[in-house]
C-alpha cells in the first residue's frame, strides 16, 4: 500500500503540470533573490574596482610630486649654478635665480619628508619610505653644498676662483649622481603601481 502511494506520488512529480508549477515556484521566489545577489555582486565588484583606482591615483600622485620636486629643484640649481659658473652680469636676474632657488629649496625641504611619509602608506610592500629618505638626503646634501658656495662667493659670481668653479663642477657632478639615484628610486616604486596592502 505504502509502495502504492510513494509511486503514485513519484508520478504526480514527474507530471509536465507539476514540473511547470514546481518550476514557476522556484523561479518566483529564487529568481529575485538570485537577480538581487547578481545585482549586490555588481556593486561590490564596482566598488572595489573604484577603490583600486583611486588607491592607484594616490600612488600615482606620490611619485608624481616626487618627480616634480626633483626636477623643480634641480632646474632652479642649475639657473643659479650657470650664474655662478659663467657669470650673471645682471644683478636682476641673479637676485631672481637666488630668491627662485631658496624658495624652491624651502618648499622642496617641507615637501620631501611628507612624500617619503606618503610613499610608505600607498608602498607597503617596498621600503619606500627608507629609501626616499636616503635619497633625498642626497639632494640635500648637494643643497647644503649650494649654500655653501653662495656664501663662500658672497652670493656674487664675480668673487668666482678657480676653487669655486672645481667646487661648483663638483656639486653639479653630486646633482646629476642625485637625480639618477632618485629616478631610480621612483623607478622601484613604479613597480609596485597597482599593489595593494596586504
Amino acid at each position: 500500500m505504502l509502495e502504492n502511494k510513494l509511486s503514485n506520488f513519484h508520478l504526480i512529480l514527474k507530471s509536465p503540470v507539476i514540473t511547470t508549477i514546481m518550476a514557476g515556484l522556484l523561479t518566483g521566489l529564487l529568481g529575485p533573490f538570485l537577480l538581487e545577489q547578481s545585482k549586490q555582486n555588481a556593486i561590490d565588484e564596482d566598488q572595489a574596482k573604484r577603490q583600486h583606482q583611486a588607491f592607484v591615483a594616490k600612488q600615482l600622485e606620490v611619485l608624481d610630486h616626487a618627480n616634480l620636486v626633483l626636477w623643480n629643484f634641480r632646474a632652479s640649481a642649475e639657473f643659479l649654478m650657470f650664474d655662478f659658473i659663467h657669470g650673471q652680469p645682471d644683478q636682476a636676474v641673479l637676485e631672481q635665480h637666488l630668491d627662485d632657488y631658496e624658495k624652491t629649496s624651502r618648499r622642496a625641504n617641507a615637501d620631501l619628508g611628507a612624500t617619503a611619509t606618503r610613499a610608505e602608506f600607498y608602498f607597503p610592500q617596498s621600503d619606500s619610505r627608507n629609501e626616499l629618505y636616503l635619497i633625498f638626503r642626497k639632494l640635500f646634501s648637494v643643497d647644503t653644498k649650494i649654500y655653501l658656495q653662495l656664501d663662500g662667493q658672497d652670493r656674487q659670481p664675480a668673487n668666482r676662483t678657480e676653487e669655486s668653479d672645481k667646487a661648483w663642477t663638483d656639486v653639479q657632478k653630486d646633482m646629476e649622481a642625485a637625480t639618477e639615484e632618485i629616478r631610480a628610486v621612483l623607478a622601484r616604486l613604479s613597480r609596485h603601481v597597482g599593489d595593494l596592502p596586504e
